[in-house]
């Protein structure tokens, strides 16, 4: 209806026609009007003067509606077409900045986050309030780690864990992959060990490093740290090393070996017989082999026997000596057996030897008990009151002058 039209009323006193309105149809009445129609995705139906005007929605794909309940925090999401709803189980957390995915407490069984690529490759890390939480990636790709942008490690597409970004110069600082310590042997057991793995540890009291094998014969074993022996710091090359204490090695001038000339000991060695004053070809046996089958000298491989000091070689108990006089002794003492002069080449059996000033000489000494008995396949030389004594097969005793 245009103002001052026959519904009008009050005769002449309607309003001016040069105000603004809104109307539903064009009114040549006003000069400022303004004309409501429905727009894209509303349709109007107006029933006349004294009816309705009534708009519908006809296109309502970009409109959503809201579920009910939704509480500070909660993120909106789609739960179905043009449908935003809150969950409970998705929040952000404004005051401590903090996004929250997951169940609350005791509700729900598992809380996944997946990630994917264009290549259709995903990580997937899932948390379960029961079982084992995992981190699980598809496709060829590495999970890496990176502290900065700096890669510190990571997981290549084969299973293998790398630790660190290669090899570490010598006087490397950092990084270091690193495992607990106990003071002492560990000795309590493990309390869950997956099949084919081993719990590890290092025993820093005694510097070992344990591992606990689960299979087969079960506990730990351990291996020594390098550090569980240590060296005096003095030792030159070719010395031989030896524990001089408990976990330290030593060397010495006196114990050397050399790959031309061989083992070289300046001191006294001392070899026990297997048993008591006996030397026999069982486990025990002390061998030297000459550098050609029956021939000993000077040369290479010969058997050379240093005193400690000059001219001085103990008497005490054994079966070669060298004594005082310079003497190479075959018997307890030089009193019995046979003994070989280093400086004449004299040779003296049964005795000290008495060489008269001689060189080149063999001394037989008197016999203390003259044998009573016939030898068999031979015959037996002895000195008898300094009288060369010969007896034979037929017991016959023949003195040579």
């Amino acid at each position: 209806m245009c103002p001052g039209g026959g519904g009008g009323g009050g005769g002449g006193g309607g309003p001016a026609a040069d105000c603004s309105y809104l109307v539903l149809s064009a009114c040549g009445a006003l000069t400022h009007e303004r004309r409501f129609v429905a727009g894209t995705g509303l349709t109007a139906v107006d029933t006349g003067p004294g009816g309705t005007y009534t708009l519908s929605v006809t296109g309502y794909a970009d409109l959503v509606s809201t579920c009910a309940g939704a509480v500070a925090g909660e993120i909106a999401v789609y739960s179905a077409a043009n449908t935003i709803c809150f969950d409970t189980d998705f929040t952000w957390d404004s005051t401590n900045k903090t996004l929250k995915i997951g169940h609350a407490a005791g509700v729900g069984s598992t809380s996944t986050i997946q990630f994917s690529n264009s290549t259709g490759n995903s990580l997937v890390a899932q948390q379960r309030i029961a079982g084992l939480s995992q981190l699980s990636i598809s496709g060829q790709d590495e999970i890496a780690f990176r502290i900065g942008g700096t890669l510190e490690g990571k997981v290549d597409n084969s299973g293998n864990w790398l630790l660190g970004t290669g090899a570490l110069a010598t006087n490397a600082n950092l990084p270091f992959p690193t495992i607990p310590m106990m003071a002492g042997p560990p000795t309590g057991n493990p309390a869950s060990v997956i099949a084919g793995m081993a719990p590890i540890v290092i025993d820093q009291t005694d510097t070992r490093f344990y591992w606990y094998q689960n299979q087969g014969v079960t506990g730990w074993y351990f291996v020594s740290a390098g550090a569980n022996v240590s060296s005096c710091g003095t030792e030159v090359a070719g010395e031989v090393t030896f524990f001089t204490a408990a976990k330290i090695i030593c060397g010495n001038s006196n114990f050397t070996w050399d790959n031309t000339t061989g083992l070289a000991v300046t001191r006294a060695v001392n070899i026990t017989a297997n048993a008591a004053s006996s030397f026999t070809t069982s486990a025990g046996a002390l061998t030297i082999t000459a550098a050609a089958a029956s021939t000993w000298s000077t040369a290479a491989g010969a058997l050379t026997l240093t005193s400690a000091a000059a001219a001085t070689w103990s008497t005490a108990a054994g079966n070669l000596s060298i004594d005082a006089a310079a003497l190479l002794n075959l018997g307890a003492t030089n009193a019995t057996g046979v003994q070989i002069s280093r400086s004449g080449i004299n040779v003296a059996i049964g005795g000290a030897g008495s060489f008269g000033s001689g060189t080149g000489e063999v001394f037989l000494a008197d016999t203390t008990l003259a044998p009573s008995t016939n030898p068999v396949g031979g015959g037996i030389m002895y000195s008898n009151s300094g009288q060369l004594t010969w007896r034979d097969t037929a017991g016959n005793v023949t003195q040579l002058t």
